[in-house]
This record gives C-alpha cells, sequence and structure tokens, in this order.
C-alpha cells in the first residue's frame, strides 16, 4: 500500500494524526485537538489516539473508505479514563494501553468480534509482578502481544500470548 503514518505537531500544542502516500493527508479526530497515527496494516486501517470533546483520550483506528479514512473510536473501559493505540494485527487485534484515574497505564487487547470488525472488546494484561504499570507495543495475527513494564527487578519486556497465557512472561 505504501503508507506511512505519524503525529504532526503544531506550534499551538496540538497535534493531527496524518496518513501520506503520494501526499500528506490529516487524519479526522475526535474532536479534542490532539490525534497521532501510530501503526499501518496491509489493508490501510491505521491504529492511534484522539483526545475527545471531553478531554479523555481514546484509542481509535481509521478505517479506508473510497480514498477517505473513517475514524473509529475504540472507547475507554470501565474504570478507566483514557485509552490508546500503539499496533493492529492482520486479524484486527489492537493494542496500547489504558490509563486508571491516577494516569497509570496497562497493556490492553482490543479485539475484534470477528476478523476485522469495527466493534470489540477491551482486555487488560496486566503488570509484572511488583510492577506498577505496563503497555503492549505489538501484536501479531494469533494474538500474541509484546510490551514492556517495570517489576521488581527494574524494567522489562514481556509477551502475553492470548491463547495461553493468564499473565505475561
Amino acid at each position: 500500500l505504501g503508507l506511512t503514518v505519524g503525529v504532526s505537531l503544531s506550534s499551538e500544542g496540538g497535534s493531527t494524526a496524518f496518513v501520506a502516500d503520494r501526499r500528506m493527508r490529516a487524519l479526522p479526530d475526535l474532536g479534542g485537538g490532539i490525534s497521532g497515527a501510530e501503526d499501518v496494516d496491509d489493508r490501510g486501517r491505521i491504529a492511534g489516539y484522539a483526545r475527545a470533546d471531553d478531554e479523555t483520550d481514546h484509542a481509535v483506528v481509521w478505517v479506508p473508505r473510497r480514498g477517505r479514512f473513517t475514524i473509529v473510536d475504540l472507547g475507554v473501559p470501565t474504570g478507566r479514563v483514557g485509552s490508546s493505540a500503539s499496533a493492529l494485527s492482520s486479524y484486527g487485534h489492537v493494542v496500547g494501553d489504558v490509563s486508571d484515574p491516577d494516569y497509570y497505564g496497562f497493556a490492553a487487547l482490543w479485539t475484534p468480534r470477528r476478523p476485522h470488525a469495527t466493534t470489540g472488546t477491551w482486555r487488560e494484561l496486566g503488570v509484572l509482578p511488583g510492577g506498577m504499570g505496563s503497555a503492549a507495543r505489538d501484536v501479531n495475527r494469533f494474538g500474541v502481544v509484546v510490551g514492556e513494564g517495570d517489576s521488581v527487578d527494574g524494567d522489562r519486556g514481556w509477551l502475553f500470548d492470548t491463547r495461553v497465557d493468564t499473565r505475561m512472561r
């Protein structure tokens, strides 16, 4: 597809998610003036984040349709104050993190109801032993997630296979 995605920063402090192929185009946002694109899959779907009108950050996916992109809000799980997406798989899984009221981040996986669907559910993946936070960085088509977090042994990477794991390893 030849797409590149990213964030364009403004001098006023906002940011705009963009996609570039032969030209650079801004992606739609949720009205809060801040957005960023983090990853693109082989179908042209883009994962990232956007601030809503109520000032909460939401994980989003931009879906290509007839040369334009439609934003899909993946929401914020109950009990959390924000979410963001860092990567997506060829199945449609999205990984990133969700934030608690103290703004600690926790690795999370959003799974579509069926491949590439725009509805699905969040699953928090936890923290390493003695850790206070974690972040998911990538996911493959089988739902195997990698990320980083703090632990009693310091910062380290982890792996979580959603098919068999009940905790990070």
